[in-house]
């Protein structure tokens, strides 16, 4: 029990004593002046040793701090760091603090546990040295710790020259492995840091963004390790930072370095814009992984030291400015050993969308003058195995060579070989980039040998001039090849941004591409058809790129050849940019109907408002089109269609289909069309008949011009009702027709000098050769035409009015001024019924000879006269109708009906010399009665043109009957004379004719025929068929008589009439009313004891007469005998 008291006490003397040293040791190195001032320098010493030689430190209140888990901590605030060349350029650190070990301060001695550092912004380019380094002999530091300390910073030795690769590689390693010295050194065995922000990052363009150490902490395990574990904000992007170092426990050097970020998720700093958003340009735009793994290491025994890095790229978009892509995987590795002035690309597997490959290179020193040029680096890059699937299902192969020069100091980049070798074809490329001063050029050029379509579809990055790319890949197939090719680059520095940047326009010169082109394929706009067997060449100057061909074939369209056309990409002056102008030039030719589908194609739709269907059409045609787009994503489909127009020059070719209701056929001449309107000059059969056609037909409903279409017609005979429905059956022979139609009244004149007009309504006739014009105006509207400011001029004749025609003819007129005749002033106005016309005749006079004489040409004509087949309702009412013999009627009324050609209704009135007329056809009981007085019948007849030798007279004519059984009737006259009758001197004459006999020879007197008066005349008559018959035909007078009978006329227009003529008729009848006696001396009541007998026969108009002489010497009865 003794003796654990006496341990006891032992112990618990040895732990006072301890706590007594240590607190001893703790106040002389806390509590004195001494002691502060040296664990001030301590802490300095350590703190600069871990920023580098370029800094120097000033710490500010020092303060002390006993921590929950028992450490003591020595904290500064109001830290100042200064780069030695620019003292007055300070960087404030906020917190630095170290941790003191409690157990070495009882041997006197001094270590820190843990260090700190929070709320810093520190400069990154004392990190980067741009000068040879110096190199820290860590393993001295060691001796720290015991006395009298060199700062590990202090102790350096002298790289040998190395060249700028070689000092930025090895500087950046060389100040990771003094960090990471300094700290195995000072045996921390944990570093904190919090809240730096580091900046000075090169090529970082928002350096307020740029590295943010959120926090990172350092700590040695038992074997000496150090293990990393850092939570980094770059931008807005989050970045953990793991990894480990092992260092030689002979001279402290870093023996094994490791760093893996992790799966850094692009998106978050970097989104990429949709592909389908053809607007956004953003410079870098990814929703990849990246991983990137640095790894270090040496052998103990070797100083030299070789690092790998790896990034790795994970599956996800890619965007640069307006190109898109997709990445599934690919690795960058690098390799560089600190003996060696190169980095190896080791070989570095990648596979995007549609392309894989692997490549390598190497990065090296460049000989100069059979030296290294510690400033000048070679680069020999290389990628293999290129497999290609762009644009096409078949799988392309490729390899690409780059071989140069780059001069960091001199600012200049040279490329000495680049080559592109494809299944297709190969495309090499030389050319020099300097950038040292704004004047310093940049020229590179690309030529091609025989490099086929498809090579150039499937091999053209996706991030160069992307727009013509997808032009390519969108409108160009894989048939054909590029048989020679060159683009050149040629711009000043300080243009490259201006010309090939965002939105860049180069200039004529800073952009050349000349590429000549043959048997390719071709989709060209909208619905017009694809090309194929493309001969041409693609020309680019600046920002113009015109495609040109020189011949071409058009897809299912054989008949139709493509040449000397013109596909033309440009940027807009104005506007927007990102637009592209394109203007579409297109020389065809072939056959009209497939012509037709392609003007009918959008975007040019030129058929949209015509009624043709390209079918039907036929003939051949060479076409010139020029189209003019403006496309961009703003810009609606309806309204990128800027201009377009087609000209057509057509051979023998027929629209096949009517236009304006005309049908066309045998077109030659040129056609223009644009969006407004529709011009040309052709030569044509329109309706049949030859025409010359001036065109100017507006297309679009919005554009305010009228329409303009002349027309030079020549109407061929037989082909008027073409023209003019029922127009045949007036007017016969060739004829000249001038049309001007536009939205005003179409303007007509037509020349009728060649043509025979013929209007039987009116009897009215022009012959062939008498000259003629019609001028008139027309308008079109449903289903009919209204003919109007109608003009009629010719050798005696005019008219004017209007008229209304539809289908089935002439529907309605009304003329004024009309003067068929010189003395004629009358209106007609004409209405169509159902099958024939109603016509009002009113005026002052009107020649009535042509009907006239039209009526006695058809008498008795079953098909002679135009009026058979009509059917007319006419009222006249004119002051004055002139006649033949130079007879006029006065005061004329009429009111006339037939029904093909049958007359169904009549009343007239009229003064004929004094003489009142008047006619009546009426229906009583069914059948047609019909009355014809005149008070002057010698004046009427000789007005009619039907007997001229018969003055005065009063007559009656009655009729009744049906038009299919014949009319049954009586005419009487009374008082007439007959005046200069030629006929009548051959039977009574006291001249005889040679071998005939006469009244007046038979009674042996003169018997004077000049004026035969007679007092009553009368016969039965019959009309049927055709035929009018008169029977017990009685012509009575003081000195002469004559009973007749037979037709009158019959169908064939003949006359047969027969009779006896007496003389002394008052007399001499007296034995014919004898009983008995008369009978047989007289030959019945009405006849005489002495006659002769004759007979008219022949043409009605002109009949011949026969006397038989014999029958002047047989009485009574017996002159039957001898009767014809």
């Amino acid at each position: 029990m003794m003796r654990l008291a006496r341990v006891t006490g032992a112990l618990l003397s040895v732990v006072l004593l301890v706590a007594m040293l240590a607190t001893a040791a703790g106040y002389i190195l806390l509590g004195t002046e001494f002691g502060q001032s040296f664990v001030r320098n301590r802490a300095e010493t350590a703190l600069a040793s871990f920023v580098g030689p370029a800094y120097q430190i000033e710490l500010g209140s020092q303060s002390y701090a006993l921590r929950p888990d028992g450490t003591l901590a020595v904290q500064w605030s109001n830290v100042a760091l200064a780069p030695k060349d620019a003292p007055g350029t300070r960087t404030e650190i906020e917190h630095f603090a170290v941790a003191v070990r409690l157990l070495p301060l009882i041997s006197g001695g001094l270590q820190f546990g843990q260090f700190e550092i929070s709320g810093a912004r520190l400069d990154l380019n004392s990190l980067l040295p741009d000068k040879p380094s110096t190199q820290t002999d860590n393993s001295k530091n060691i001796s720290a710790l015991e006395g009298d300390v060199k700062a590990a910073s202090e102790v350096v030795t002298e790289l040998p020259t190395a060249t700028f690769l070689a000092r930025t590689i090895q500087g950046t390693i060389e100040n990771i492995e003094r960090h990471l010295a300094v700290l195995q050194s000072f045996r921390f065995s944990r570093v904190v840091f919090s809240d730096i922000s580091i900046t000075g990052i090169p090529g970082l363009a928002n350096q307020q963004s740029g590295l943010h150490v959120a926090s990172a902490e350092l700590l040695r395990n038992d074997e000496g390790f150090l293990q990393l574990d850092t939570q980094i904000d770059f931008g807005v992007l989050p970045i953990r930072l793991t990894g480990n170092a092992e260092f030689s426990d002979i001279d402290g050097r870093l023996t094994r370095l490791a760093l893996n970020s992790g799966k850094l998720n692009l998106v978050e700093i970097a989104p990429p814009a949709p592909e389908t958003d053809r607007e956004d340009e953003r410079a870098f735009g990814s929703d990849a992984t990246l991983e990137v793994e640095l790894a270090a290491a040496r052998d103990t025994d070797d100083p030299v030291l070789t690092s790998d890095l790896r990034l790795k790229i994970g599956a996800g978009a890619v965007q640069l400015g307006l190109n898109h892509t997709r990445v599934e995987e690919g690795e960058i590795h690098l390799r560089y050993r600190s003996n060696e002035e190169k980095i190896v690309f080791l070989p570095s597997p990648f596979r995007f969308r549609d392309v894989s490959f692997v490549a390598d290179g190497v990065l090296q020193a460049a000989a100069v003058g059979g030296a290294l040029s510690f400033d000048r680096l070679d680069f020999d890059l290389h990628a293999k195995n290129i497999r290609s699937k762009v644009g096409s299902s078949a799988e392309q192969q490729a390899e690409v060579e780059l071989n140069g020069m780059f001069d960091p100091v001199e600012k200049k980049l040279e490329l000495r070989r680049g080559e592109v070798r494809t299944d297709g074809g190969t495309l090499s490329a030389g050319g020099s980039m300097a950038y040292a001063t704004p004047d310093a050029l940049t020229h590179f050029e690309f030529t091609t040998d025989r490099l086929t379509a498809q090579a150039l579809r499937a091999f053209w990055p996706f991030n160069v001039a992307g727009k013509a790319r997808r032009w390519v890949l969108g409108h160009l197939g894989n048939d054909g090849v590029a048989t020679s090719g060159r683009i050149a680059i040629h711009a000043r520095h300080d243009r490259l941004g201006s010309a090939f940047g965002k939105m860049g326009n180069p200039t004529d010169q800073e952009l050349q591409i000349d590429l000549s082109v043959a048997n390719a394929d071709l989709i060209t706009v909208g619905d017009l058809p694809r090309l194929y067997h493309v001969n041409g060449t693609l020309t680019t100057r600046g920002s113009e790129t015109a495609i040109r061909v020189s011949d071409a074939m058009v897809q299912d369209m054989d008949a139709v050849v493509l040449a000397d056309s013109s596909v033309v990409l440009s940027k807009p002056v104005l506007g927007n940019r990102r637009d592209q102008l394109i203007d579409l030039d297109l020389n065809l030719a072939g056959s009209v109907p497939q012509l037709l589908q392609i003007a009918n194609a959008r975007p040019i739709q030129a058929l949209r408002s015509l009624d043709i269907l390209p079918e039907k059409a036929s003939g051949t045609a060479t076409v010139q089109a020029s189209i003019n787009l403006r496309v961009g994503s703003e810009i609606p489909a309806a309204d990128q269609l800027l201009g377009w127009q087609v000209k057509a020059n057509l051979t023998d070719a027929a629209p096949g289909s009517p236009i304006e209701g005309r049908t066309f056929s045998q077109v030659n001449g040129t056609l223009d069309i644009v969006p407004e309107r529709l011009t040309g000059n052709l030569k044509t059969r329109m309706d049949g008949s030859p025409a010359q056609l001036g065109l100017r037909i507006p297309i679009q409903k919005d554009v305010a011009e009228a329409r303009n279409i002349t027309v030079d017609l020549l109407v061929e005979a037989g082909q008027a009702g073409n023209v003019v429905p029922g127009l045949e059956a007036i007017v016969t022979g060739p004829f000249n027709v001038k049309t001007q139609m536009s939205d005003k009244p179409t303007r007509v004149s037509v020349d009728l000098t060649g043509a025979t007009v013929n209007i039987p309504a009116i009897a009215w006739r022009k012959g062939k050769g008498i000259a003629a014009t019609l001028e008139l105006e027309t308008v079109s509207a449903d289903n009919t035409t209204r003919l109007e400011n109608m003009r009629l001029t010719g050798a005696g004749f005019s008219a004017s009015g209007k008229a209304v025609l539809d289908g089935n003819g002439l529907q309605s007129a009304e003329l004024t001024g009309l003067s068929l005749n010189p003395d004629d002033d009358v209106s007609l106005t004409a209405r169509r019924s159902d099958s024939g016309y109603s016509l009002v005749i009113t005026g002052k006079s009107f020649d009535a000879r042509p009907i006239l004489q039209d009526i006695k040409a058809g008498i008795g004509q079953k098909g002679g006269s135009d009026r058979k087949s009509l059917s007319l309702n006419i009222e006249a009412n004119i002051d004055r109708v002139g006649g033949f013999n130079g007879q006029r009627l006065s005061n004329f009324a009429m009111n006339y009906q037939s029904r093909r050609g049958a007359l169904t209704a009549l009343s007239i009135s009229g003064v004929a010399d004094k003489g009142q007329i008047a006619g009546d056809l009426s229906r009583r009981d069914g059948v047609d009665v019909i009355s014809l007085s005149s008070g002057n019948a010698g004046s009427l007849l000789g007005f009619s043109g039907f007997y001229s030798h018969m003055r005065g007279g009063g007559a009656l004519i009655e009729l009744s009957g049906t038009n299919d059984q014949g009319y049954v009737g009586k005419i009487t006259m009374r008082d007439f004379t007959l005046v200069d009758e030629p006929r009548l001197e051959r039977i009574v004459g006291t001249t005889p004719v040679e071998g005939q006999a006469s009244l007046a020879h038979a009674i042996g007197k003169d018997l004077r025929t000049s004026q035969a008066f007679f007092d009553q005349a009368y016969a039965e008559i019959v009309f049927s068929s055709g035929t009018l018959r008169v029977a017990n035909g009685i012509v009575r007078g003081p000195v002469f008589g004559s009973s007749f009978d037979g037709i009158l006329y019959d169908s064939q227009g003949q006359i047969s009439i027969s009779g006896s003529f007496m003389p002394a008729y008052g007399l001499n009848r007296v034995f014919g009313a004898l009983p008995l006696v008369g009978q047989v001396l007289g030959n019945g009541n009405e006849g005489g004891l002495l006659g002769i007998t004759y007979r008219l026969s022949g043409a009605f108009t002109k009949p011949t007469l026969t006397v038989n002489p014999i029958s002047l010497i047989a009485p009574g009865i017996f002159r039957q005998i001898f009767a014809y």
